[in-house]
């Protein structure tokens, strides 16, 4: 993808302020079941907040104006906040959900509710009806949608497994026991930054095209959304 690899740096750094506490201020001291669990959850929070900051961060780009990693997280928190925190929470929620119920509700959930942020953000709603809106856009490409999005991330998670994999095996061979904490939670942090943020420019460029497909939307209607 074009996209990514032009404008790599700024991207992956608008990635990374997010995910940088969950990682190595909490996975160091994470251990057990119950502290994965709480892991995982903050993980899956930061890693939403970061979308919609990468939302911004492509918006900008594709409209011709230099992103900024500074803008991302201003306009995020400036815009709408509470609205954005509460559409996280309650997507989390149903997908969690869904996937702990039965796996294919969870695929369904995910394929409905993949764009419920980049909404938020630029479209400027309510919970509810952001959630609504991502399932009419993409209501006709469910399945493309979802099948792009799991093998994208299915290639990158198994690339994520082979550095976590030689992490760990270096950690045994070095006796570097004392440290595994920090060194899990920088290798996992290095391995994201770098994979996780081409799946959420993928959703993003999904979006907008279901967009495009419905409206006719353009750089100027992305323009006037940023504007408001």
């Amino acid at each position: 993808m074009a996209l990514y690899r032009e404008h790599f740096g700024v991207l992956v750094l608008t990635y990374m302020i997010a995910l940088i506490p969950a990682h190595l201020f909490v996975r160091p001291f994470v251990s057990g079941i119950t502290g994965m669990t709480g892991y995982f959850v903050l993980i899956l929070l930061t890693g939403f907040i970061a979308y919609a900051a990468l939302a911004v961060a492509v918006s900008d780009i594709c409209i011709g104006n230099k992103p900024s990693v500074v803008r991302c997280y201003k306009y995020v928190f400036t815009k709408n906040v509470f609205r954005l925190f509460l559409t996280i929470l309650l997507t989390m929620l149903v997908l969690l959900s869904g996937y702990i119920l039965l796996i294919i509700p969870g695929i369904v959930f995910s394929a409905w509710y993949m764009f419920s942020a980049v909404v938020v953000v630029l479209e400027k709603v309510g919970p509810s009806a952001a959630m609504k809106r991502s399932r009419f856009l993409g209501r006709g490409f469910y399945a493309r949608n979802y099948c792009l999005f799991a093998l994208t991330s299915f290639v990158l998670g198994v690339i994520a497994f082979l550095v976590g994999l030689t992490s760990g095996t270096a950690i045994i061979v070095l006796k570097l026991r004392n440290a595994e904490g920090l060194i899990l939670g920088v290798t996992t942090l290095l391995a994201s930054v770098v994979l996780n943020p081409y799946v959420y420019v993928l959703l993003i460029l999904m979006y907008y095209d279901l967009r495009a497909r419905r409206e006719g939307y353009d750089s100027t209607a992305l323009t006037e959304d940023l504007q408001r």
